[in-house]
């Protein structure tokens, strides 16, 4: 429905993974709403009816799935005899995730935000901290790497180009192609690039989002660099190996810091 796919996701990313879905022969509607009630099926033909910009489309494929999202499953826990509140399902939790009833902590998809299991780990982390005792740290949700499991994969941290100008940032950004990589040359998967986001004046790095093979192995750097609250130059300047992947991020990092032997 949305007027890109990962549509939550930088702009380029999502315009990258569409060029590289079509070239193996993905056909792509954005701006695409399923009207339910005329679609139907038969003699194992799945027909769909389909409002693409404003003009109705038939669509016939072998299966359909629908994917439009999760909601909180919390209905049937018993929750309405006890303290703890909930809105729209989700249980309501404070900094330390402790709910309204002092004795009862929640975490992961049933509190909402991002619905992701490392998520929910860094949190269930926090919490059994302070059950213990000790204060656990609040999970800094701006430092949570996101992964879309695709092919190519899409993985990212941090803030989009988008994001960071809507919030005010002085931003630039660069861009580094696996067709330039010489890991993904040998491994032919050259799809994708990685590209680094970054404050103008000081270099600090406000996100990186990357598309291409093994992307979600790629991101745990750039998280690691957005947790020490490194610089675009810091990244660049860390000697990585050669040939891997990994020198994608290097790269990219270091065209916006001016120190690239390529331009």
């Amino acid at each position: 429905m949305m007027p890109t796919i990962v549509p939550l996701e930088d702009a380029d990313v999502g315009k990258a993974l569409a060029k590289s879905l079509r070239a193996r022969g993905v056909n792509i509607m954005t701006s695409a709403r399923v009207l339910a009630d005329k679609s139907k099926t038969y003699d194992g033909v799945v027909e769909l009816t389909v409002d693409h910009e404003g003009t109705e489309k038939k669509v016939k494929v072998d299966k359909a799935l629908m994917a439009v999202g999760r909601g909180a499953v919390t209905a049937d826990l018993g929750l309405e005899k006890t303290g703890v509140r909930v809105e729209k399902g989700w249980v309501q939790v404070d900094e330390a995730y402790r709910t309204a009833e002092a004795n009862v902590y929640a975490i992961g998809d049933a509190i909402g935000g991002l619905l992701l299991a490392h998520v929910a780990g860094a949190e269930g982390f926090s919490a059994a901290e302070t059950i213990g005792g000790r204060k656990g740290e609040h999970v800094d949700y701006n430092r949570v790497p996101r992964v879309t499991y695709t092919h190519p994969q899409v993985a990212s941290v941090g803030l989009t180009e988008e994001q960071a100008r809507d919030l005010g940032h002085e931003v630039k950004s660069q861009r580094f192609s696996f067709k330039y990589n010489a890991m993904a040359v040998i491994q032919d998967e050259t799809d994708g690039f990685a590209k680094v986001v970054y404050e103008a004046d000081s270099g600090d790095l406000l996100g990186v989002h990357i598309v291409g093979q093994h992307a979600s192995e790629l991101v745990s750097e750039a998280a690691l660099a957005r947790f020490l609250e490194a610089s675009a130059w810091e990244v660049g300047t860390n000697i990585h190996p050669h040939p891997t992947l990994s020198e994608t991020l290097g790269e990219a990092a270091q065209l916006s810091a001016g120190i690239s032997i390529y331009w």
